[in-house]
């Protein structure tokens, strides 16, 4: 799976590296995801000092997005994660049932 990181700010190393992996850990609830978008954004009016965290997984049928804003970037990204896990999980359960 190819992770693409876009931020308007620097990420250090080992924080990226957590973001791939937490990101790659997404394959135990759907193996065909084939890449994932992660973009951090800074403000967006309402609110100037956070940063909005938005999640996209590329996988076969209907793209799968979430996004989250926080005050720290990383956990604006665990908020993003977390919605899009829950989207697999419940994905699979459909599957699952039918």
């Amino acid at each position: 799976m190819n992770v693409n990181i876009q931020a308007p700010f620097t990420i250090k190393s080992d924080q990226e590296s957590d973001i791939i992996n937490q990101v790659k850990s997404l394959t135990t609830y759907n193996d065909r995801i084939t890449s994932a978008e992660v973009f951090f954004k800074i403000g967006d009016g309402n609110a100037a000092d956070s940063v909005i965290a938005e999640v996209e997984l590329r996988v076969p049928g209907p793209v799968i997005f979430a996004s989250s804003d926080d005050k720290q970037f990383m956990s604006a990204f665990s908020g993003a994660i977390n919605k899009v896990k829950k989207q697999l999980i419940k994905a699979k359960e459909l599957r699952r049932n039918n």
